[in-house]
């Protein structure tokens, strides 16, 4: 006789949407447990009641009878056993169909009123055996069809943290897929604050109802949550313990319940809690233990998901932000160089991120005077480019207000000494090109020294005083250079010397000494000088990322002085 039930038999939901959810303005919601009188058909279909009934019909070889708790019959009458009722002068013999200690179903076995005693009794223990397999089947059923609904919740919430938009919606179905899947009486997904003191209510549902949004508990005053944080792993507590408030009026009426808090965590981060109310159940068995903690998981990697997009979108913000700000700075950057009679000038201005704290300018002055500033901010980033702003605004308001070589240095080191804190300074050559007379003024302000060719010979020019922003009162010496035809001065920042090669060797000085001689032997125009260092810098350190931005100005004398006005 086949007494084994096929899957094919189960009755069980849609396998798109999880028992309970519905997808309302005001999120999802929890379906109440259905009342109604239960059924074999609940769980088992007609068709497999009707071969159960047929097999022991042909065993018992006696009409048999599938009846509800109100004796409509459940299955059709058995082939060869076609009675609709009971016949003149039978008697029945009947077995209850018992799940859960109450009366499901029952068995029912029609004998003649003659037969023997022991077929009576083996008709009765046949019923029974019935009876116990339809109980034992509709319970089996009932169980797999229970674990087909968690999967399919799981399924969905999986589904939904991947597809994800909205964050509080992911929240909210994981709040109500643990009472679903469950059956506990209410869960709360409680979420780290940003100091890591407290925790705040994101999401909830059962019969806590939804809570107040930021609904805070202080951490160090829940002793259950913070131990489950810290040992990350499930901790059990009865409310009104351990810190354990009761969420509700109802709860405090009816007493201390099981909870069941189990930590979102993911890697060394914490993230927060899922506190689970099991009512009067003291603890979960394994398989629920461990499809809760899936369900977590899910919670986590949609709470890990969102911090992760929300850092993105300020990176991305932030990455916008410094873009705008490097092209503003850039326009402080000369576009292009002065053409002066009887010199050629060139620059080459290369930062390594958006903002720099490098910068050149060109300041035309009266008297057939041209200022040539280079100049290094300590740093990288925001900070160095908005003191490289102030000190080239610092000096052109004084070169503006008529002040000397040396007191315009000295008012800007003064300005930056006394308004900035202690660590910012920079390092500055400036000089005032007289091209009529081709004399050059110069300061160093602790700047690399520019590095003046003549007639094959290297001449550095180091003099000046102190870096600016160190000592407000420090002395600033001037120092002034007669220039001569063919002269080229090339002056530059620390990112040429020190680029590094993949040998972890620095570009250095002596290359640049060479490099520029040998362009400056060849008769190549000021542009081209500038171009032949750099490519030879570059030559040198190969793809290797620059560690600091790069500045160069070369300035080349092609004539002699007229000497007029």
């Amino acid at each position: 006789m086949q007494s084994a039930i096929e899957v094919s038999d189960l009755r069980v939901l849609s396998p798109d949407v999880p028992p309970g959810y519905r997808a309302e303005e005001d999120g999802p919601q929890i379906r109440a447990h259905d009342s109604r009188t239960r059924s074999l058909c609940d769980h088992l279909l007609p068709e497999a009641l009707q071969r159960i009934q047929d097999e022991f019909a042909l065993a018992v070889g006696a009409p048999v009878r599938i009846l509800g708790d109100r004796g409509e019959a459940l299955a059709r009458p058995s082939p060869g056993h076609g009675s609709k009722g009971l016949s003149i002068g039978s008697l029945q013999v009947e077995a209850p169909v018992t799940v859960d200690g109450g009366p499901l179903a029952r068995v029912s076995v029609e004998l003649p009123s003659t037969v023997q005693s022991s077929e009576r009794l083996r008709a009765a223990a046949l019923a029974r055996i019935m009876a116990n397999l339809l109980a034992d089947r509709w319970s089996r059923q009932r169980h797999l069809q229970h674990r087909i609904r968690e999967l399919t919740g799981m399924f969905r919430l999986a589904g939904e943290v991947t597809l994800a938009r909205d964050y509080q919606h992911v929240l909210d179905l994981v709040a109500c897929t643990v009472v679903e899947v469950l059956r506990a009486e209410g869960c709360c997904v409680y979420l780290l604050s940003e100091d890591r003191r407290e925790l705040i209510v994101g999401a909830s549902a059962g019969r806590i109802g939804r809570l107040p949004g930021g609904r805070r508990v202080l951490l160090a005053d829940s002793t259950v949550h913070a131990q489950a944080l810290a040992g990350r792993e499930p901790v059990y507590a009865m409310q009104g313990s351990a810190g354990l408030r009761p969420l509700t009026p109802e709860q405090a009426a009816e007493g201390g319940c099981s909870v069941l808090c189990v930590p979102l965590s993911y890697k060394a981060w914490r993230e927060g809690v899922v506190q689970v109310h099991l009512g009067a159940r003291e603890e979960l068995d394994w398989y629920e233990l461990n499809l809760l903690q899936a369900v977590v998981a899910q919670a986590t990697a949609a709470v890990v998901g969102d911090r992760m997009h929300r850092e993105a979108v300020q990176a991305a913000e932030l990455r916008r932000h410094l873009r705008t700000a490097g092209e503003v700075q850039r326009r402080m950057i000369p576009q292009t160089t002065p053409t002066i009679p009887g010199f050629e000038l060139a620059a080459v201005y290369e930062p390594t991120h958006d903002l720099s704290g490098d910068f050149y300018d060109f300041i035309e002055m009266e008297g057939r005077r041209l200022g040539i500033v280079v100049c290094d901010v300590v740093g990288k980033g925001a900070r160095a480019s908005l003191l490289m702003a102030s000190i080239r605004a610092s000096l052109r308001a004084h070169v503006a207000n008529g002040r000397s070589i040396g007191r315009a240095i000295q008012g800007v080191n003064r300005a930056l000494a006394e308004e900035t804190i202690c660590g910012d300074f920079a390092t500055l050559f400036y000089g005032i090109l007289d091209y009529r007379r081709q004399r050059l003024a110069y300061v160093n302000a602790g700047h690399c020294p520019p590095m003046l060719v003549r007639k094959g010979r290297v001449r550095f020019l180091g003099t000046g005083g102190m870096i600016l922003g160190v000592d407000p009162d420090t002395p600033i010496r001037v120092r002034t250079l007669a220039l001569r035809p063919g002269d080229v001065l090339l002056a530059y920042t620390d990112g040429v010397t020190e680029a590094t090669s993949f040998a972890g060797e620095q570009y250095g000085a002596p290359r640049l000494e060479r490099s520029l001689c040998a362009a400056v032997d060849s008769g190549l125009s000021a542009a081209t000088i500038a171009r032949h260092v750099l490519w030879d810098m570059h030559r040198f350190t190969g793809l290797r990322d620059r560690a600091d931005d790069l500045t160069m100005v070369a300035l080349k004398v092609t004539s002699p002085s007229t000497g007029l006005e």
